[in-house]
């Protein structure tokens, strides 16, 4: 075990090491510290803004551009960190991020061993929101490996947990991949009950732009299969508009979805 984390903390150094500057110097100590179990409370708190810092980066590289590969990269990184901290509840979430991501290149099996390690995780800290997130992610990872009943089966066990939790942006999310998914279904009357189930959400004011473009899109997407023009042009006129109101706002909006043929 030891060697393990000695081959990771070499590994980690060297990322500091690269930006050849005091703080790249100072990080490289710190996980020195951290490898040995000695940091203090400040250098602890310290180890672990950096393993936030590129953590968040490389969600962002997956949100606003898609890039799964640089993304992958990130989170690999900072998974070595909160492994070397032996932070279970991060070390779960990125396991569960990383399946996603490995999910759209196409590498399913170690997608899905990812996320059960993962779940697993959660299950033992009891950690039950963590449970569902990961649970989550397989629905992504069935979605890019064609098993669409498999995907809605998740989707839907999410949708169940964050109802009773009464998490609104996480109903959101969980409504969005149903819609989704009947969609890629041809279900289109399935997918036309999922979008009348999540449209009164819209009026929650704690919800994500993400979220509300990519429902936007998926009903865009939706009356144009069932043909109903004026509610295609509705939801089409707010897409625009709350994509102008983002690029005024220096936000690049990326659709979490893609068109249906």
């Amino acid at each position: 075990m030891k060697a393990i984390f000695f081959i990771f903390l070499v590994f980690i150094s060297s990322i500091a090491l690269c930006q050849q500057d005091t703080t790249g110097n100072k990080i490289h100590d710190l996980l020195l510290k951290a490898g040995k179990q000695q940091l203090n409370k400040d250098e602890l708190k310290e180890v672990r803004s950096y393993a936030t810092e590129i953590q968040n980066s490389g969600f962002n590289l997956e949100e606003l551009s898609h890039n799964y590969v640089g993304s992958l990269k990130k989170i690999n990184q900072a998974s070595v960190i909160w492994t070397l901290l032996r932070d279970t509840l991060n070390i779960a979430n990125l396991k569960k991020y990383k399946g996603y991501l490995l999910g759209h290149l196409n590498r399913f099996a170690e997608a899905k061993t990812e996320i059960d390690s993962a779940i697993r995780l959660f299950s033992a800290v009891k950690y039950p929101p963590g449970v569902a997130v990961s649970k989550f992610d397989l629905s992504k990872v069935y979605e890019s490996e064609s098993k669409l009943d498999s995907s809605l089966k998740y989707a839907t066990l999410t949708l169940a947990f964050w109802k009773i939790k009464k998490d609104t942006t996480r109903i959101m999310i969980s409504y969005n991949q149903i819609i989704n998914l009947y969609l890629k279904m041809k279900e289109y009357k399935r997918a036309a009950n999922a979008q009348d189930a999540a449209s009164p959400l819209l009026t929650k004011k704690n919800l994500y732009w993400r979220q509300v473009m990519d429902f936007y899109f998926l009903s865009i997407q939706l009356y144009k299969k069932l043909n109903q023009a004026a509610l295609q042009q509705k939801y089409q006129g707010l897409f625009d508009n709350k994509w102008k109101e983002l690029s005024a706002e220096n936000i690049s909006p990326v659709v979490g979805f893609s068109e249906y043929p």
